[in-house]
């Protein structure tokens, strides 16, 4: 079921992966925490596994398209949301099965069990050292701390910061540029990322790519269909492994994620191995602030970094659906979210995200890890004139704050760099060039960013 192409010059691997299509067959692979399973053993949590037969019921082969859409819950109390009885939780496209969602979709239904217990307790993400991405609530079910992007600060100018209402402003801002420019979202997606690449196009961009930044052989590459996100660097069984998903894979936007999950995570990540702080307790130690929203930031910024036209449009409405999901339910915010995309199954995708972790999707509430993507992109360009982007990626898994402190106690002999570091000058410019396409000036930044 699965194929194998071996690179020849140095024998590593690319594997195509054919995703689980029969939810029962997940079921009875077993349950793996999320934390230990990789690509290729993409199952739910146990909870989860109780309701397989549950979510066939919810996710039919065809939605008509009279029939409104409901959140996940709808097959339990949809009147209570105003949705008729029997409303599918899906929007209706073709064909919305659990291959297009992954498994992060099947630990968003609701699930039955001590669900304040779980929220205080299970681990919802496999985060870097100095990362925290706690559930949002608003549900009488489970209260967790609100995270820093979704709470008024106190910030150093002694008052009630309202940067929080800003960015989002901000990020509003963002998509209605891009909307302005290309009438659509469909429109600028596909005249700015191209056709859809077949598989063998996919490896030939892959391999060409690590070609130019010397690490051939050294990441499996996995090309699946199951996947939330558009790919994915992790550690399988001890091998940095990229995770593609050809579903999102296109001609011009490919080599920005490659440059987005190598030239960011994977090079930071292995010049973070040799450094004093490359465990919890050397972090500890050496006082470092969490590496996001630092290292999402960055990494965005190199997705869109050679784009004719950089708009910020994926970090704008990650912030904004995470700031709406707080706000409201699956449903409404399935049906909000239509202001800036129409096609239904990428509005699912984001809802999804959102709502990742939640037991009761009726409840307004949200996982609120993809609101660092553009928090991230707004402090790195905030400072972009006294951040040495070189050693930021030589340090490894640290915050743009602690570089200067850092950078006479690291190992920098044999750090790797990626190619699009190397010419200072280039990369600023390019930088410039985001700010003016987004409309960001240095004035407005210093207001966002305290």
């Amino acid at each position: 079921m699965r194929t194998r192409r071996a690179f020849p010059s140095n024998g590593g691997a690319v594997t195509s992966q054919r995703p689980v299509r029969n939810a029962a067959a997940r079921g009875r692979a077993g349950c793996a925490p999320a934390s230990t399973r990789g690509p290729e053993q993409a199952q739910p949590s146990a909870l989860v596994c109780a309701s397989l037969a549950a979510l066939l019921r919810l996710v039919p082969p065809r939605v008509a398209e009279s029939r409104p859409p409901c959140d996940l819950d709808s097959e339990a109390r949809p009147e209570a949301r105003g949705c008729p009885p029997g409303s599918p939780p899906c929007p209706a496209r073709a064909v919305p099965t659990v291959r297009g969602l992954g498994w992060t979709m099947l630990e968003s239904i609701r699930v039955t069990g001590d669900a304040g217990r779980l929220c205080s307790t299970k681990p919802f993400l496999n985060a870097c050292p100095g990362s925290s991405y706690p559930l949002v609530s608003h549900s009488p079910l489970c209260t967790s701390r609100l995270s820093p992007s979704l709470r008024t600060q106190t910030c150093r100018r002694g008052e009630g910061c309202v940067w929080m209402g800003a960015r989002r402003l901000k990020s509003i801002n963002i998509m209605e540029l891009t909307l302005q420019k290309y009438g659509s979202y469909e429109k600028f997606e596909q005249a700015t990322g191209g056709s859809l690449l077949s598989k063998t196009r996919i490896w030939s961009h892959v391999r060409r790519y690590m070609v130019k930044e010397g690490c051939m052989g050294e990441i499996v590459v996995h090309l699946t269909e199951d996947l939330l996100s558009r790919a994915s660097m992790t550690v399988v069984n001890g091998c940095p492994t990229l995770t593609i998903n050809v579903s999102t894979a296109r001609e011009h936007w490919l080599e920005g994620m490659l440059r987005h999950e190598i030239g960011t995570h994977y090079f930071r990540g292995i010049n973070n191995l040799q450094q004093p702080w490359n465990s919890w307790t050397g972090r500890k130690k050496h006082e470092l602030k969490p590496n996001n929203p630092t290292e999402e930031g960055l990494a965005s910024l190199h997705s869109v970094l050679f784009r004719k036209d950089p708009f910020l449009w994926r970090a704008a409405l990650l912030y904004y659906t995470v700031y709406r999901a707080s706000q409201m339910s699956f449903c409404e915010l399935f049906r909000d979210i239509g202001k800036f995309v129409k096609d239904p199954g990428t509005r699912w995708d984001y809802c999804v995200r959102a709502k990742r972790g939640w037991t009761d999707t009726s409840q307004p509430g949200c996982f609120s890890k993809d609101q660092v993507y553009l928090d991230g992109i707004l402090q790195i360009l905030r400072y972009r004139d006294t951040i040495d982007f070189h050693l930021l990626t030589a340090l490894g898994k640290v915050s743009y704050e602690d570089v200067d402190r850092l950078k006479g106690l690291a190992v920098t002999e044999n750090t790797r760099v990626p190619h699009f570091l190397q010419d200072r000058d280039r990369y600023m410019e390019h930088l410039e060039k985001i700010m003016e396409v987004n409309e960001l000036a240095d004035r407005e930044l210093k207001g966002l960013i305290c």
